[in-house]
């Protein structure tokens, strides 16, 4: 699934008391820095992947101003997320874009969780940060990102990043 628009590919946003999406056995790729799926409005949002590769520059993005979420990514299977500045699909190149605080290929309020046996690859080429996790929506502030039993979470950077994975409390986008 090639979501070439510069907005993102899916848009969350409800008042509803909560959304959750499940991607399964895909190849999801895009373009806009609010990733191929933007978190947003006051439900509690969880996106899971499982058994995807994802390539992007911001791949998942969430708001993370109070009143709105929590959001939570659950990774699942065999996961390879690919941040990256441009991407060929079909013969065609797509240069990508990256959520500008501090660059980010995963942008989250509150939690992201790895699966109990899942084995998550994270490839980043493009941007400063990993995983930035926002805890802005909770009372107390909170962020988190959990390993499963069983689980494995790799990270390669190339030195291209500032953090692998930087939990933050206290920051608003």
């Amino acid at each position: 699934i090639n979501a070439t628009d510069w907005y993102g590919g899916i848009f969350l946003s409800s008042s509803a008391k909560s959304i959750n999406i499940t991607f399964e056995n895909a190849t999801l790729y895009n373009r806009s820095n609010h990733g191929f799926v933007r978190m947003s409005g006051s439900s509690n949002n969880t996106v899971t992947y499982k058994n995807i590769e994802a390539y992007g520059g911001t791949l998942i993005w969430s708001e993370t101003k109070p009143g709105t979420g929590p959001n939570q990514l659950i990774l699942e299977g065999t996961t390879t997320l690919n941040s990256v500045p441009s991407y060929n699909v079909n013969g065609q190149t797509y240069k990508t874009s990256a959520q500008d605080m501090g660059t980010n290929a995963i942008y989250v309020s509150n939690e992201v969780n790895i699966a109990d046996n899942a084995n998550v690859t994270v490839n980043n080429t493009f941007t400063d940060i990993d995983f930035r996790v926002i805890g802005d929506t909770s009372t107390p502030p909170t962020s988190a990102v959990t390993v499963g039993k069983n689980a494995t979470l790799t990270m390669d950077n190339g030195n291209q990043t500032s953090f692998n994975i930087k939990l933050d409390g206290t920051k608003s986008n």
